[in-house]
């Protein structure tokens, strides 16, 4: 629900503000991470306080760095005081008056708003300097229509004077006059210290504007000090507000007046036809309380704040660039995981149709790998371990304790060193990984040769007892998830469902909590429908299959090795279940998919340090900043994803997707993140090293060791590299292509060279992580 819009509406001056400064000093003051939209669209500024959304409009050079401080502290006063629950707003609306909810929402508007500016400057005294200089260019920048008026403040209306007094009576001086009864009433405004305040105190202005007209009595002076607040007798004010007793000074009808149709039904005329706000229907003016023959007074409209609106209207700049914001929605993990131990049981059983041949021996192709793989899966271990106790070195600590050592006080001639020594070391850190691993089509001819990576992977967390889990990310759907929705859903089983594309909505749908499925058009012969993702990101419907995990006991981690080498060396053979084939690349799905999955790791394993690792050959296959959803989508787009922990990141200019959510993903997990990507021959390193030397010194280290390591954090990693997708690592030649002649002696020692440059490098990295 979008609440109170400010009656200084500040506008954004590209040249002299920063709002970069600005939106952290709302955020600041707010005492939360308010999501700052700009947005070009927007007619006036708004916070919606359910979502904590502050909409500030993009206007051209007429606003200063003064304005726009005071709009936000008046904008996050509405954040921190003004209720967010729109039932609350509907019932004190209708409290006051059901059937003209427009002008009781101004009047209640101008009440809160001094209600929540006191209390802001109560809370940062600093402020009162902010709005005084604020509202007084609003002033002198005639924002309130005072210089074309033809009216005298005396006489505007007192809605427009107590207006005018909180805005500028109470921050530049500007002298108000109001009579005795109006004071009372100005007086209550000052003393509202809750939202309930504020609906008493406007319900009395409502109707003391709309109280049945008197005769007035001037002063002592012989002035009408309450001409033009509504409830005079000759109409003095109606060329001021449009409305009154239906007479204008001239004896002409006012433009509010009631007009009869040809049948002689009342009707209203307004001539506004620029106020795009809906006038809600009037009443007929009866009160029977009031005796017979009296009307109640129609409530006059603000016309300060339509002066303002018309002044904001005139200087914004609708061409500006508006930002495209989104925020990063729930995953539903339950109808996306599939896990190891229903994975395993899947592939055992489809392994045992499988002819009884070496290449579809599970358990002689995991022997073959541990023989080939253990000098490197150890030297992977040493370099682990010498990073960690050199880590556990530097945690070491000796003191003395002040008792002699009876054993050393013979050497007193010769040893000043004679005492007690105690050894602390403080306690390290525990360790974990999570890997996930590209599923796609375009890994089919790299998939064999990056399983034999997992695999290191796998051995050397089993060999250090690291917990960790593994999972590939595809577009394939859950196995058991189309029938979980057909009984949900339709009442029936899968089979049974007869609006296919219904039920394929829900199945998209499935992937995110705050995800809703629509029907998206209005035809009675056919039906469409689509899956509405509201302000969140547009995830496509995918799969994490958990291919292993530390929590296997010994028994079924020998079982998930062997089923992994199957499906190595067989994955395009037609022996695997159907989830398993290779499909999409959601890279981008997996990314948001671990921001969820590593806090419940780390929570579970009780690891303080994660390394969470991506292995792939591309690009992701979807984009989540789907351009139905963006302000721009033909020219320059601005993305700002709002994180469930609160935190708003803006996407760098050219930067792509993944690497924006990958960078969230270390922010919001403090997981380090590593990255392997497949590539052939080195076809990619100019993307990756803008920089000459750079890029020149990895392509040596492609040329002599098939992989390079890209440290630029603006890719999200903090390591990322690149293997040459050509070259089989020397862990599996045997596995992949035996031993024959072509396989010389001089190749076989250069897949070592490599292979051991690459893991001694990652396991540094990896230990380097660890002990930070």
């Amino acid at each position: 629900m979008t609440t109170f819009a400010s009656n200084a509406l500040p506008a954004r001056n590209t040249n002299a503000v920063n709002t970069g400064a600005k939106e952290t000093l709302a955020r600041l003051m707010a005492t939360e991470n308010l999501v700052v939209v700009h947005n070009a669209g927007a007619v006036t500024a708004t916070f919606n306080t359910a979502t904590r959304v502050l909409t500030l409009p993009v206007y051209n050079g007429a606003m200063t760095g003064e304005m726009y401080d005071m709009f936000v502290g008046h904008e996050v006063g509405h954040a921190l005081y003004t209720p967010g629950d729109e039932k609350v707003m509907i019932e004190a609306l209708n409290s006051i008056d059901p059937k003209n909810h427009a002008v009781v929402h101004d009047y209640m508007n101008v009440v809160e708003d001094a209600r929540i500016e006191r209390q802001m400057k109560t809370r940062y005294p600093g402020l009162g300097r902010v709005f005084a200089a604020g509202y007084k260019q609003f002033i002198d920048s005639d924002f309130f229509g005072l210089k074309g008026s033809k009216t005298p403040i005396a006489q505007m209306s007192f809605i427009d004077r107590l207006n005018l007094h909180i805005k500028g009576g109470l921050y530049c001086g500007m002298q108000i006059p109001f009579n005795t009864d109006e004071q009372v009433l100005v007086n209550a405004v000052a003393g509202c210290k809750s939202f309930e305040d504020v609906i008493d105190v406007t319900r009395e202005i409502y109707d003391f504007v709309t109280q049945p007209k008197q005769d007035n009595k001037p002063d002592n002076n012989g002035n009408n000090p309450t001409a033009g607040a509504g409830n005079d007798q000759d109409g003095a004010d109606a060329d001021a507000d449009g409305e009154g007793d239906g007479k204008s000074q001239d004896g002409g009808q006012s433009s509010g007046a009631s007009k009869s149709d040809k049948n002689g039904t009342p009707t209203m005329q307004d001539d506004a036809a620029t106020d795009t706000m809906d006038k809600p229907e009037q009443g007929d003016g009866q009160d029977a309380s009031l005796g017979n023959g009296q009307q109640k007074q129609q409530a006059p409209t603000s016309q300060t704040q339509k002066a303002m609106q018309d002044k904001m209207q005139s200087i914004r700049d609708a061409g500006a660039v508006t930002p495209s914001y989104f925020r990063i929605p729930t995953l539903n993990l339950d109808n996306i995981i599939i896990d190891c131990k229903r994975v395993h049981k899947d592939i055992t059983a489809r392994r045992a149709d499988a002819p009884d041949t070496a290449r579809y021996n599970g358990a002689k192709l995991l022997k073959q790998f541990n023989d080939n793989s253990r000098e490197y899966i150890n030297a992977l271990v040493r370099e682990f371990e010498r990073k960690m106790a050199a880590d556990e070195a530097r945690r070491t600590f000796v003191s003395k304790t002040g008792t002699l050592d009876m054993s050393r006080v013979h050497t007193y001639l010769y040893n000043d060193d004679l005492f007690l020594k105690n050894t602390t070391v403080a306690q390290g850190k525990n360790h974990g990984m999570v890997m996930f691993i590209d599923w796609s089509g375009s890994m089919s001819s790299t998939l064999e040769n990056t399983m034999y990576q997992l695999m290191n992977l796998i051995t050397f967390c089993n060999a250090l007892r690291i917990p960790f889990e593994v999972y590939a990310f595809t577009t394939a759907c859950h196995p058991d998830l189309q029938e979980k929705i057909a009984q949900q859903h339709f009442g029936c089983s899968v089979g049974h469902v007869r609006d296919v594309y219904h039920l394929d909505a829900h199945t998209r749908a499935s992937v995110c909590k705050e995800y809703t499925v629509k029907q998206t058009n209005s035809s009675t012969s056919w039906k469409n429908y689509d899956v509405d993702t509201g302000d969140y990101m547009a995830l496509s419907q995918f799969s994490l299959i958990n291919l292993c995990s530390s929590r296997l006991n010994k028994n079924e981690m020998r079982t998930a090795l062997e089923n992994l080498m199957f499906v190595a060396k067989n994955h395009s053979s037609g022996y695997l279940p159907g989830y398993m084939y290779l499909g999409g690349t959601p890279l981008d799905e997996s990314v948001v998919a671990a921001m969820q999955i590593v806090p419940q790791f780390r929570a579970a394993t009780k690891a303080q340090i994660v390394n969470t690792v991506f292995l792939t050959d591309g690009a992701s296959g979807s984009y989540p900043f789907r351009q139905d959803k963006m302000i721009n989508p033909n020219g320059k787009n601005i993305v700002f994803v709002r994180s469930q922990s609160g935190q708003t990141y803006k996407m760098d200019d050219n930067q792509e997707s993944t690497s924006f959510l990958r960078n969230i993903l270390r922010n919001e997990t403090r997981s380090s993140v590593t990255g392997f990507f497949l590539t052939p021959s080195g076809h990619y390193l100019f993307d990756f090293f803008a920089d000459s030397k750079k890029r020149k010194e990895a392509e040596k280290s492609f040329a002599d060791n098939k992989f390079c390591v890209v440290t630029d954090k603006r890719f999200g990693y903090d390591a990322y590299y690149l293997i040459d997708s050509m070259v089989k690592t020397s862990t599996n030649k045997d596995i992949v292509q035996g031993v024959d002649a072509a396989d010389t002696f001089n190749k076989t020692m250069e897949r070592k060279k490599s292979t051991r440059a690459l893991l001694t490098q990652y396991a540094g990295q990896i230990a380097r992580d660890f002990v930070l």
